[in-house]
């Protein structure tokens, strides 16, 4: 597990994975990561009608979780 700040230094050093889980408190989301904009996006359109899970990853985030580890690498590319 690792957290959103660690996945941003992924990022910065072109090694991002390509998929993604965000653990919440009371739900998970898978997240793929969209090289058109450079942002991990919703994998399944379904869960967005989840009160806490957004299309974006980074939208279901508040500044101070940013550290915790939540996000679990699925498949690096």
């Amino acid at each position: 597990m690792i957290s959103y700040y660690e996945l941003l230094g992924l990022l910065k050093d072109s090694k991002q994975p390509k998929e993604v889980k965000l653990h919440l408190k009371y739900d998970s989301a898978v997240y793929i990561y969209n090289n058109d904009n450079g942002s991990y996006l919703l994998k399944n359109r379904f869960d967005e009608d989840n009160q806490s899970i957004f299309m974006y990853l980074r939208d279901c985030l508040l500044d101070n979780d940013s550290f915790d580890k939540c996000i679990e690498i699925i498949e690096n590319e």
